[in-house]
């Protein structure tokens, strides 16, 4: 009689990466004899890109992220490219004034001038500016220490020049008054 085979139905489907089989049988009562075709395997249908694994970049430092591609049927991995994104690189703020000492008469004052990032607040400059000693302002002449001559003894004061700003004393100079000698009074009878 020979074989009765059927229309074949799918007894193993494909997949995207291996083959299916096609399987046909006989249809005559108590024959078990069948034949198989392979399907050839799907292949697979990419999605579309998504972004994986991002970091931003800062200042200084790179960031990345990964384009990858995946099948939409099995979810397999297809492809994976790492993008490079570049450094920001530093944004530098208006220059900020730190460590102000003022001069004084005699010593010289500093202070420092600093740019910062205005992202990431790194110190990116630093300059010290030294600002000269004021130098001593004279005053008045003050005296002091007055004393008076007598007959016998010289008398004396000081002429002293103080700072105006630090009241250090920049000059003394002593005075001589010369004794004024003894007068004679009038005879007086004994």
């Amino acid at each position: 009689l020979g074989h009765d085979m059927d229309e074949g139905r799918v007894t193993k489907q494909p997949t995207c990466t291996k083959e299916g089989v096609f399987t046909y049988y006989c249809n005559r009562v108590g024959c078990y004899h069948f034949v198989t075709e392979s399907i050839p395997a799907t292949g697979h249908t990419e999605g579309a890109v998504v972004v994986e694994n991002r970091v931003e970049p800062d200042c200084e430092n790179d960031g990345s992220y990964e384009n990858v591609v995946y099948c939409t049927v099995c979810n397999e991995e297809l492809s994976r490219e790492k993008v490079v994104i570049p450094a920001l690189g530093h944004k530098p703020a208006e220059k900020v004034v730190e460590n102000q000492v003022a001069p004084t008469c005699t010593k010289d004052g500093a202070y420092d001038e600093v740019v910062y990032c205005s992202v990431c607040n790194k110190e990116l400059d630093r300059d010290t500016i030294v600002v000269p000693a004021l130098g001593h302002k004279p005053g008045s002449v003050v005296v002091e220490n007055e004393k008076a001559p007598d007959c016998e003894n010289d008398g004396a004061y000081d002429n002293v020049i103080y700072c105006t700003v630090c009241d250090e004393e920049l000059s003394r100079k002593t005075i001589v008054v010369p004794a004024t000698g003894h007068k004679p009074a009038n005879k007086v009878e004994e």
